[in-house]
């Protein structure tokens, strides 16, 4: 069958003319990292070369044999291979590599001695000592967050206040459900962390147009304290403006959407990977925030997995349980996607990064010329369009049915738009151009 095929290589893509070392390399990488599609038959350069059905036959059982005898542990169960039609009545071979449960993958006998290979960009680079012993860490069973603490003495009174201030109930009976101890009552990583004795630390930053310095502040304390601290501080930088609509009703605005910034830190907070010293850090310029988080994102997740599915595997499960019960976050899953909504229609996008260390969200700035009115968004769509159906209207504007009529129809009564056809066929032809 002629499937797409990429157009580049990447972090998940990569081409090869014949089996070799380095595509081995590329396999345990994929494993190691995102996962990711190697394409038998594609130069370099993105050519559809093609290979003979011998020669794809030949590398399919040079795969499975690899991936059974030759790296360690078996990727069997990881990789598939799927035989494609080049276009030149060639055949590729895309070989998909699922992102493994059991790293480090590695040539078999070199799994801690240079064997395992991970993806930098394009190119599959071998693994640090810091690199293997993170995905030592990150495919134990145990989760860090119920590790037992080296503290024995810890007290909970800021905890307690914001639970109190919340209306949730918190009192030692609720330590073991919650996490903080184990079955034998002792203090857990993630009681560490709820602790009025916890280290890690929250920093905000704020910055002028040109990035300069202005100040910072470092929160401190139980991780619930640090984080209903902040979102103090979130009110005070971005107020609400009221402002009169056509209508002359009031409209509530921000200069960010307020859920936005609250979802992107409980986020940073439950994905964050706390066997790391850095602290989670928030940059505010006058255009943007920056939210900084330390750690993969979790389960070698893609960032369209996260974006645009929802797709989410929670790092510390039981600390993302404590802050549903807060309110302060959504289902597992809905927090990177609620983000998006509350900035549909806005003209501003926001963003997600991430590389094998660290995720990044930025939150920009809504301005005042994004701010249109659906009345104006729809002008500006007969603008630059000649003729359009209701439903098209409703696509680009991305509204409901009853607001594109709601929008046309005041077009039509001030003569910026005509109306042609009838039922199924009726079209809007813009007088506007």
């Amino acid at each position: 069958m002629i499937e797409k095929l990429p157009e580049s290589e990447d972090v998940r893509v990569e081409f090869k003319e014949a089996w070799t070392e380095t595509a081995k390399k590329t396999l345990i990488a994929f494993a190691n990292t995102l996962g990711g599609d190697l394409y038998f038959g594609i130069t370099d350069a993105g050519e559809a070369k093609g290979l003979g059905k011998k020669e794809v036959d030949a590398i399919s059982r040079s795969v499975l044999q690899f991936c059974r005898a030759g790296a360690e542990p078996v990727m069997t169960d990881i990789v598939s291979t799927k035989v494609v039609t080049a276009g030149n009545g060639g055949y590729l071979l895309r070989v998909s590599v699922q992102p493994g449960l059991n790293r480090p993958y590695a040539f078999k006998g070199k799994r801690y001695t240079g064997g395992a290979y991970v993806r930098d960009g394009s190119m599959s680079v071998c693994a640090t000592e810091e690199e293997i012993r993170d995905m030592i860490r990150d495919s134990a069973p145990e989760p860090w967050e119920s590790r037992l603490s080296r503290q024995t003495d810890l007290s909970f009174g800021e905890t307690a206040d914001i639970f109190k201030k919340y209306n949730v109930g918190f009192s030692p009976a609720h330590y073991l459900r919650l996490g903080l101890v184990d079955d034998g009552g002792r203090y857990t990583q993630l009681g560490e962390l709820l602790s009025d004795q916890n280290r890690t630390k929250l920093v905000v930053g704020t910055f002028s147009q040109d990035e300069a310095s202005l100040a910072v502040r470092e929160f401190s304390g139980s991780l619930v304290k640090q984080i209903d601290r902040v979102f103090d501080l979130f009110a005070e930088l971005n107020p609400e403006i009221i402002r009169k609509t056509e209508e002359l009703s009031n409209k509530r605005q921000f200069a960010w959407p307020p859920k936005a910034l609250r979802e992107a830190l409980v986020n940073c907070a439950v994905h964050r990977d706390y066997s790391q010293p850095e602290p989670t850090k928030v940059s505010i310029f006058p255009n943007r925030f920056e939210f900084l988080s330390y750690g993969c994102i979790p389960g070698r997740l893609s960032v369209e997995d996260i974006v645009l599915e929802g797709v989410s595997k929670c790092r510390n499960e039981h600390l993302a349980d404590i802050l549903r019960r807060l309110g302060w976050m959504e289902n597992y899953g809905s927090g990177f996607p609620m983000i998006w909504r509350e900035y549909a229609n806005s003209g501003a996008e926001p963003k997600l990064e991430a590389t094998r260390r660290v995720f990044r969200i930025v939150l920009p700035k809504i301005q005042d010329e994004q701010r249109q009115t659906l009345k104006e968004r729809c002008i500006a769509l007969f603008e630059t369009h000649d003729m359009l159906s209701m439903a098209e209207v409703m696509k680009m504007l991305s509204v409901s049915r009853t607001a594109a009529n709601s929008a046309v129809n005041a077009l039509l009564k001030d003569g910026q738009v005509e109306k042609v056809g009838v039922g199924r066929m009726t079209k809007y032809r813009s007088l506007l151009r």
